[in-house]
């Protein structure tokens, strides 16, 4: 039994030490009896427990859905949530590492606190089993065991088994209805991989600095300053941290708005604080500054394993570079050895600076053909070569505008690899047997080539073929093998492309309709989506511009109805980068070309994504429009159903508008069946009285609607005057004269019938329809 005058920490040191846990560790162990290290908090370092427990961190508040919670709270806050997964989700450099610090610390006499490195794989039956005799709190009063806390922080670059492994984890722990908390800290991408796939996760994050913080920080700088001056003269101090004195020279004022830019992370700050606002010129003056060239290559090596998030074990960097000299640039000067001795940047963002500001790519280069020959003479270290060469390629700019620094660095892991004649077998060997494992690869392989692919891509992309070829016959599940022919079908297209040879239409198809099998699978991404999309519309648009096949055939059907439906897919996934680039595209798709290429069947199309947009909530808006117009569109006045049309298309236009109460268009059509349906009046004025959009596309549509529902004469005038204007300042492109020029001439006819409209109205839409010829949906 558990004595009582032992507290938590000890009995739990005890515990950690016959577990011998590979996943599980407590914060402060491997730091040995080392004090805090001003000269390391001044350099930018990410803080560890010896500066935590010297009080060298600034406490901050964490920003719960609630309202904050500032640490000295978090003890009840944390006891509220047993069983639960908190996600803190922030941006590189807004202090998560030191933040998990903060907390261990806050929480270590009254909970059981410890860390996960979430690269190795935890099965809670460890958890249990090491807190299970720890939680006691030895009196037999106390309500209830002291709570289990577990602290994570995810990689910058997770790969698939690392995900897996996390959320398998999470999974357990959801299933088990254990009371043990998990606070994770990660990055946005990251956190949202994961956190929409655990059931009852909370999200919260740091709140930004305020002024009590940001003196707290100051103070904190100018105690450092101190700390530093006592060992090194006040030049060694300036020259190492030039803008240090002209930082503590500023008026409280002053300090508080050098924190306080919008969108700037808090270490940027920091950095701008002690170094001035070239600081990136000044961290790469430190790599300059190393007189070898061995050196130089070494701190690269240490900087591109920081940025992936992987720490560079001695022997290692030694193999890498045998003839730099370690020992004497370990020590903050420029990165650092941890107790453990491994090697690591000072901070990612610091890693990234001198990655992106160095711009010398033959350093860099030469790291990636050193990765290179240290895996072909040791094969253990390709999981860490993989882990490296992810960080590089998934590397966006961070201390730099210029896309073009990354693409460079990109550029040259590309040919490095592509030289390697010998990868694939190493890949293969290094997989054993796992499908899995390939795909990862065939991943890693893919991401690292540019968008325009030309013949400088084809020796990779050949082995990207190669492997996926290998993986699909390893795979036995279907859920692997789907994704490996997703894969091989996308290499096989980008080796078509560099080498310059057409697709045929046959190939496009082929793909678009297996790929068609996959949009329900767990695995489809937004990428996939988009893809889909982007593969469904070249093949609608070659079919119906180039008259290949008849108009409503199958094989134009298809391509019209797989597009529509992927688009609602990947817009539903919320990954804005892909939808926006492709929303212009959708919409011409549909309003150029979809009724030309499917008279008799253009109906079915957009009801189908209609259909899903409700299923998914998505593109609701677009998609009701799109298909409420198309019901009244195919109104035959000889049809009986014809009445059954239009009520369909009012109850697709009010669903739309509840859920989407911005969507200008149908509450336009709802106006314009109002003059027939004059009980559609009261919902069309209030749904237009309702609308918050400030667009002027949405004000001239608006504008327009309010005519059609209004009686008076002078007023219906008005809202066509402002509709006209608002039209008249639009920036027409064929697109939206497609969808708004009928709308915007049937306004200027009506104004002009009501005696109103001037002259210059009647010539922009003279010249719009000389441009762009007569509208038509």
């Amino acid at each position: 039994m558990s004595s009582p005058e032992r507290g938590p920490q000890q009995r739990l040191r005890d515990a950690m030490a016959l577990a011998r846990s590979q996943a599980l560790r407590m914060d402060g162990l491997e730091e040995g009896q080392r004090s805090a290290d001003w000269l390391r908090f001044l350099s930018g370092s990410a803080l560890a427990q010896p500066e935590i427990d010297e009080d060298v961190a600034v406490p901050r508040r964490l920003a719960t859905p609630e309202g904050e919670v500032a640490l000295s709270d978090l003890l009840p806050w944390i006891t509220s949530r047993r069983g639960r997964v908190v996600f803190l989700r922030a941006d590189a450099g807004e202090g998560k590492t030191t933040y998990l610090h903060l907390v261990s610390s806050a929480l270590r006499d009254s909970a059981v606190v410890m860390s996960w490195n979430t690269n190795v794989e935890l099965v809670m039956d460890e958890v249990l089993d090491i807190t299970g005799p720890v939680r006691s709190t030895g009196d037999p009063s106390a309500a209830e065991p002291l709570p289990v806390v577990v602290l994570a922080e995810l990689l910058p670059i997770m790969n698939e088994n690392v995900t897996k492994s996390i959320l398998a984890t999470l999974w357990d722990h959801e299933n088990r209805a254990d009371d043990t908390v998990f606070v994770i800290a990660g990055r946005p991408a990251q956190v949202d991989l994961l956190s929409g796939r655990v059931g009852g996760a909370e999200l919260c994050g740091l709140a930004p600095v305020d002024a009590v913080e940001v003196a707290a920080l100051c103070e904190r700088i100018q105690r450092a300053h101190d700390e530093v001056g006592k060992t090194r003269s006040a030049t060694q101090v300036a020259d190492l941290f030039p803008n240090l004195s002209t930082f503590l020279s500023l008026s409280p004022e002053d300090r508080a708005a050098h924190f306080a830019v919008a969108d700037q992370p808090l270490i940027i700050g920091f950095l701008k604080a002690v170094y001035g606002p070239d600081f990136v010129q000044r961290l790469v003056a430190e790599y300059k500054e190393l007189d070898e060239a061995a050196d130089r290559r070494a701190y690269l090596h240490v900087c591109l394993a920081d940025v992936s998030g992987a720490e560079l074990p001695e022997y290692v960097l030694h193999a890498l570079v045998p003839e730099a000299d370690l020992d004497a640039h370990s020590r903050n000067n420029p990165w650092v050895r941890t107790d453990r001795d491994h090697h690591i940047a000072r901070h990612a963002v610091i890693a990234q600076a001198v990655i992106e500001g160095c711009l010398d790519y033959f350093a860099l280069e030469r790291c990636f053909e050193d990765w290179v020959e240290l895996t072909r003479r040791r094969a253990d270290m390709m999981p860490l070569f993989f882990h490296v060469a992810a960080g590089t390629t998934h590397l966006k700019p961070l201390t730099t505008r210029d896309k073009r620094i990354i693409a460079k660095i990109r550029h040259r892991l590309m040919l490095v690899l592509g030289n390697d004649k010998t990868l694939q077998a190493r890949i293969a060997a290094e997989s054993r047997s796992s499908a899995l494992r390939l795909l990862s690869w065939t991943r890693l392989l893919r991401g690292v080539l540019p968008e325009d692919l030309d013949e400088a891509c084809v020796p990779l992309l050949t082995v990207v073929v190669e492997l996926t070829e290998s993986a699909l016959r390893l795979a036995t599940d279907r859920t692997v093998t789907e994704q490996i022919e997703y894969h091989r079908d996308r290499a096989r297209r980008d080796l078509a492309v560099a080498m310059g040879v057409d697709e045929s239409l046959d190939d496009v198809e082929d793909r678009m309709i297996r790929w068609r099998d996959f949009m329900g699978r767990d695995w489809a991404n937004a990428q996939f989506f988009a893809e889909l999309f982007d593969t469904s519309r070249k093949l609608a648009l070659e079919l119906t511009t180039k008259r290949v096949v008849e108009r409503d055939s199958d094989a134009i059907y298809r391509a019209y109805l797989i597009g529509a439906l992927a688009y609602v897919r990947l817009w539903a996934t919320g990954v804005k980068s892909y939808v926006n680039s492709r929303f212009s595209e959708s919409g011409e798709l549909v309003n150029r070309y979809l009724h030309y290429a499917l008279p008799e069947r253009h109906l079915d199309v957009l009801e189908q994504a209609w259909v899903l947009s409700r299923e998914l909530q998505s593109t609701l808006g677009q998609n009701g429009v799109l298909y409420a117009h198309a019901l009244l569109e195919s109104r035959d006045p000889a049809d009986p159903g014809n009445r059954k049309r239009v009520d369909e298309a009012i109850s697709v236009l009010e669903e739309t508008l509840q859920h989407e109460p911005n969507t200008s268009e149908a509450i336009y059509l709802l106006a314009d069946l109002s003059t027939k349906r004059p009980e559609l009046i009261p919902f069309v004025r209030d749904v237009i009285g309702r609308n918050t959009s400030d667009s002027l596309v949405d004000e001239a549509i608006l504008n327009g609607a309010a005519a059609l529902v209004e009686q008076d004469g002078d007023a219906r005038r008005r809202h066509l005057e402002q509709a006209v204007d608002a039209y008249a300042k639009l920036t027409w492109n064929h697109y939206l004269w497609t969808r708004l020029g009928r709308r915007w001439e049937a306004n200027c006819s009506e104004l002009r019938r009501l005696g109103g409209g001037s002259s210059a109205c009647g010539r922009l839409l003279a010249k719009a329809r000389s441009k762009h010829g007569t509208p038509r949906r």
